[in-house]
């Protein structure tokens, strides 16, 4: 059990005494941090009908990776501020339709000091 626990994203069950439980991490972990970038990254803004600007742009159609990088870590640093990011795309060899990313995160100077 955790002292501070916030669900897992992306949301999971799991084994608990007598059945299933919602997973939970340590609120402010990097398991907690890393899941919040991966919520960004997974949802198109709109998608939310709560929160509409939340997310990442859609860019399923676009073919430029400077463009996706770009906008990638705009998404990052606007919903996720206790990271910095390096984004990387780039043609998939099989299909230069494909586009392959990857998003590496840290945790920003503010949040190594506390």
């Amino acid at each position: 059990m955790t002292d501070f626990p916030h669900f897992r994203l992306p949301f999971q069950w799991g084994p608990a005494q007598g059945g299933l439980a919602a997973q939970e991490v340590e609120q402010e972990s990097i398991d907690e941090i890393g899941g919040c970038v991966e919520a960004v990254l997974r949802t198109v803004a709109g998608q939310r009908t709560t929160l509409l600007d939340f997310g990442r742009p859609e860019l399923e159609f676009n073919t430029q990776p400077e463009v996706v990088r770009a906008q990638l870590a705009a998404a990052i640093l606007e919903w996720e501020p206790r990271v910095e990011s390096l984004i990387s795309a780039y043609p998939d060899d099989s299909d230069p339709e494909v586009q392959i990313i990857q998003a590496l995160i840290a945790p920003t100077s503010e949040e190594q000091d506390e």
